[in-house]
C-alpha cells in the first residue's frame, strides 16, 4: 500500500495551487515522513535554485525549528552532489529546482521518484519544483514572501507534511492549503507539525 501512494504521488504532485486543483479538496490528515522512504541516514538537499529561492535557510529552519530531529542538511551543487553522500552511505535526496514551467497553476510542487544510487539499490529522491512563471514574473506571487511560503510549504511536503484545511485547528502554518495564494500567510510550521515531524524522525 505504501508503495502504490508513493507511486500516485510521484504521478500527481505535492503542490501549491494559485487555484484550487479539480477534485482535490486539502485534507487535515498529515503524510508520514516515511512514505518517501527516509527510514536511516541524513536527508541532503541538492539545491539547483537560483538566488532569490532561500532554500538553504528553509533547509536550516526544518532542521532547528525540530531541535535537530529533522537530519535535513543543504548542499551546494557546485561542490556536493546526493550521489556522493548516497556513497557516503546517506543515500535519502531532495532536489530542488526553479524554472519557466508555463501557466500550469501551480507555484511549487513535489514530486517523488526512485533512482539507483552508487551501491546498486533502489533509493528515494525527491524533486522539488517552484514555478518562476509566477514567482519572479509579474505576477502577484512574484515576491519574497510568496516564494518563501512556497520553500515552507515544499519542504514541508518533502519531509511528510500533507495540507491543512484553514478551518481546522492546522492553522498558523505553511501547510494551510485552500487553493487561494492570499491564504498562504505564514513562512513557517505550527506546533502541530513540529510535533509530527520529531514523531517520526
Amino acid at each position: 500500500m505504501k508503495r502504490l501512494l508513493t507511486i500516485l504521488l510521484g504521478v500527481l504532485g505535492l503542490s501549491l495551487f494559485l487555484v484550487s486543483p479539480v477534485n482535490a479538496t486539502p485534507t487535515a490528515h498529515p503524510l508520514d515522513g516515511r512514505i518517501h522512504g527516509w527510514q536511516y541516514g541524513n536527508i541532503s538537499v541538492e539545491d539547483h535554485t537560483s538566488s532569490n529561492f532561500l532554500v538553504y535557510a528553509q533547509v536550516n529552519y526544518t532542521r532547528n525549528i525540530t531541535g535537530g530531529q529533522v537530519p535535513i542538511y543543504y548542499i551546494n551543487n557546485s561542490i556536493r552532489s546526493c550521489a556522493y553522500y548516497a556513497s557516503q552511505g546517506s543515500p535519502n535526496c531532495i532536489k530542488t529546482y526553479n524554472g519557466n514551467y508555463g501557466a500550469t497553476g501551480w507555484l511549487g510542487r513535489t514530486l517523488t521518484e526512485d533512482f539507483r544510487a552508487l551501491t546498486g539499490e533502489m533509493v528515494p529522491i525527491t524533486i522539488v519544483q517552484f514555478n518562476s512563471y509566477y514567482l519572479e514574473g509579474n505576477g502577484p506571487a512574484a515576491t519574497a514572501h510568496a516564494r518563501n511560503v512556497t520553500l515552507c510549504h515544499e519542504i514541508g511536503h518533502a519531509v511528510g507534511l500533507w495540507y491543512h484545511r484553514p478551518d481546522t485547528d492546522y492553522v498558523n502554518s505553511c501547510m494551510v492549503g485552500n487553493g487561494n495564494l492570499a491564504n498562504y500567510t505564514y513562512t513557517g510550521f505550527n506546533s502541530l507539525d513540529i510535533q509530527y515531524l520529531q514523531n517520526w524522525y
